[in-house]
């Protein structure tokens, strides 16, 4: 986050994709400028899916295993699912100078968007639900309404950019 605010200050947004996420580039700056974020020019808005009261996982067998002991709750509060999420370069600052001083579980390694979440919840950061961003199979129907693709395969993502430029 301290990177993109000071290596980005004239930027509007900031995208945060998982590495098996491909972005339909431009689609999304479609989307983005009719965003009620742009339009209010609100800098504590975080956009993405949001995921609300979702369970914390206490088998001790899954990767998400969290112990009691980590997070009391038996469940989160609310977040923004972490496949990829929008914030300007000043949320971004917030985020990072609040890290220094918000304890970083153990679990936040593999469970990141829950510790923005924490952060966010500090903050009294707004979230912005994107139903219609989502991640999705594309066609020649749908191309024109998806910005997201997540792919499972490495040699997928040239085809599905190469579909995206047509």
């Amino acid at each position: 986050f301290k990177w993109a605010y000071d290596n980005c200050p004239n930027a509007q947004y900031i995208l945060r994709v998982n590495d098996d996420i491909v972005v339909n580039t431009h689609n999304l700056f479609k989307r983005l400028k009719r965003s009620p974020a742009v339009a209010a020019d609100s800098v504590d808005i975080i956009q993405g899916i949001v995921a609300y009261g979702c369970g914390v996982v206490r088998d001790p067998k899954s990767k998400f295993y969290i112990r009691a002991e980590q997070f009391r709750s038996n469940c989160f509060y609310p977040y923004i699912g972490g496949s990829y999420y929008i914030i300007s370069p000043q949320l971004a600052y917030k985020y990072y100078n609040l890290s220094l001083y918000v304890y970083w579980p153990p679990f936040s390694v593999w469970l990141e968007d829950v510790y923005i979440g924490m952060l966010s919840m500090h903050l009294n950061v707004s979230y912005l639900h994107l139903g219609d961003i989502h991640m999705r199979h594309i066609s020649a129907t749908n191309k024109n309404s998806v910005y997201f693709t997540h792919v499972y395969e490495l040699a997928h993502f040239d085809q599905i950019w190469a579909f995206f430029k047509r």
